[in-house]
């Protein structure tokens, strides 16, 4: 078979998670391929549920670093004294490490109407759904992260795609000015690394993954 993209494998395997960024701020003409990859990814229905906030202003970025770590004090004051304490430290690091990076990009979806359900709807039927408890649009936008982050790292770029911040979700949206109708899905920082990446994490063998039929 012949590859369109000889070196695709090459990208993928390469990409790693970071955390630590170098001040230099991401070129233009990078931040443009990011975000062309990103609209170029497949969704349901084609209908681009997805918004994506790119965030360089370093007092926003500090103001959502600040609502995090404010969050994440509260669940830990929560903790009863010396249960979990460890753990919960181990853990800071997910949470506000985002700040840090010169491009924090906030990826963010909108629900859709379930279309096949009010088809079925306006002709009497049963009642129908294809989209409970599947979120289409989020999967969809789950494809355009990938995509920008396979971009970032055949740039040379380093990236991170956090949940942790999400614990203070309602407090983000506000600050990037998203309406009601907009979810945030992850925050991705996207930067130069500082320094080189370590040992890659051991991954699940194919066999513990995968089954033919």
């Amino acid at each position: 078979m012949k590859e369109i993209a000889p070196g695709f494998l090459d990208v993928v395997r390469a990409r790693r998670s970071i955390r630590e960024f170098l001040p230099d701020p991401v070129p233009e003409e990078a931040i443009a391929q990011l975000l062309e990859a990103a609209s170029l990814a497949p969704s349901s229905c084609n209908r681009q549920p997805w918004r994506f906030v790119l965030v360089r202003d370093r007092a926003v970025l500090e103001r959502m670093g600040a609502a995090v770590k404010k969050r994440f004090d509260e669940l830990r004051a929560a903790i009863p004294a010396g249960e979990l304490t460890e753990e919960m430290e181990m853990f800071r690091v997910f949470f506000s490490f985002f700040e840090t990076a010169p491009l924090v990009v906030v990826a963010c979806y909108r629900e859709m109407p379930d279309l096949l359900a009010r088809i079925v709807a306006r002709a009497a039927g049963p009642a129908v759904s294809t989209t409970e408890k599947i979120h289409p649009e989020l999967q969809s936008l789950s494809l355009a992260v990938m995509s920008l982050v396979l971009a970032a790292t055949n740039l040379g770029l380093a990236t991170s795609v956090t949940t942790g911040p999400l614990i203070a979700k309602d407090e983000l949206k506000e600050i990037v000015g998203l309406s009601r109708h907009w979810e945030i899905a992850t925050v991705a920082p996207v930067g130069f690394a500082r320094g080189a990446p370590g040992e890659r994490p051991k991954r699940k063998d194919l066999g513990q993954i995968v089954s033919f039929l």
